[in-house]
């Protein structure tokens, strides 16, 4: 009953709204309609403070960025074939895409923008953000991709997800500077793993040969192999022992391992310099490529060469140095450590020119 409806709406925009409404219109609001979101975030710019601007508008990527991949997983989870595809008689004014329809993710994401507007903004504008979300998302069962279900469930989800990341918000400008620190930069690496493993799933990336070679290993566990050290197939196997032979499996520990990296770094700044220091090279470690994408390929590069001479070199380090240091902390965390000049170029960035 509920999918006749649902179909017998699809047909009153489909057609009798195509029909109605001047096609290039429609189309420009389904395809571009990231440009008049640009315009209302211009304008909010010239009309409110620059810094409660930008902060608003910073959620908004986080917030889209969470949507967007909330959006492709629940699409394979629901697996809801489009009516494009699905439907004779459907009239498709742009390219079906090859995902599943529900949610819409022009919906979610749209709405998504709109509500962390509508929740945080005390500007009128914010309607506006609103009123845009809706056209862009009832243009697509317009254009023929989408049934109505599928956009009410994405503007649903993300008014949600709005919601809960303003409230996530609030709550962490509540607390102390000291908490605050440490409590964004598990967010920062949550939100970095989780997009991490994401790619992984779903990204295009292949096992590179070196990746397949150590997961060879793994299917002779030994104590050595002939020319690494066995931690990475060790590492490797408990992966695919817990989510199978997959990438996904392979990839994980790179996962886990680029976090905990940003963790020690953080305790060596921390110790070495304040936790403002901390923070700021941990989070680098995050977005230098070479690190970056180590958060992903499960090599033994970087994560485990250089281990015993590192830790060596911090002991010696922490036993002649004039400062005040934690030296337990600061041996954990030197096999991770390109770290002095990331914690070098944290700390000089911090200084006024």
């Amino acid at each position: 009953m509920l999918g006749q409806i649902d179909t017998s709406l699809f047909f009153v925009f489909n057609h009798f709204l195509q029909e109605q409404l001047p096609s290039s219109a429609v189309v420009f609001f389904t395809r571009h309609s990231e440009y008049l979101f640009m315009v209302l975030a211009i304008i909010l710019f010239r009309t409110r403070q620059w810094a409660a601007t930008a902060r608003l508008l910073a959620l908004m990527l986080v917030a889209v960025a969470v949507s967007d991949a909330l959006g492709f997983v629940l699409k394979d989870l629901i697996g809801r074939e489009r009516p494009c595809h699905a439907l004779e008689g459907a009239r498709v004014l742009v390219y079906c895409g090859k995902s599943f329809a529900m949610p819409s993710n022009h919906a979610l994401n749209t709405f998504t923008l709109a509500g962390v507007a509508l929740f945080m903004s005390k500007d009128r504008l914010r309607y506006a953000f609103c009123v845009l979300a809706a056209l862009v998302a009832l243009t697509r069962p317009i254009v023929g991709v989408h049934y109505l279900s599928d956009i009410i469930a994405g503007a649903a989800l993300g008014l949600a997800l709005a919601w809960g990341m303003v409230r996530l918000h609030d709550w962490v400008g509540s607390l102390s500077e000291e908490r605050r620190l440490t409590t964004v930069l598990w967010l920062i690496l949550g939100g970095m793993a989780a997009f991490r493993a994401y790619y992984i799933i779903y990204g295009p990336l292949d096992l590179s040969p070196d990746e397949a070679h150590y997961w060879e290993w793994t299917r002779h566990p030994a104590l050595s192999y002939y020319s690494k050290g066995p931690m990475v197939a060790w590492l490797i196997t408990i992966g695919t022992a817990i989510f199978g032979n997959t990438e996904f499996g392979v990839r994980v520990p790179a996962v886990l391992l680029s976090v905990l990296s940003s963790v020690l770094l953080y305790m060596l700044g921390r110790d070495m310099y304040d936790r403002q220091t901390g923070f700021f090279a941990a989070v680098l470690y995050q977005i230098i490529p070479l690190f970056s994408a180590y958060g992903i390929v499960m090599t033994i590069d970087r994560q485990f060469m250089r281990v015993s001479f590192r830790r060596s070199l911090l002991i010696w380090y922490s036993a002649r140095s004039q400062k005040n240091m934690n030296g337990g902390s600061m041996v954990i965390t030197m096999p991770y450590a390109e770290n002095k000049g990331i914690i070098w170029y944290s700390t000089a960035a911090k200084k006024p020119v």
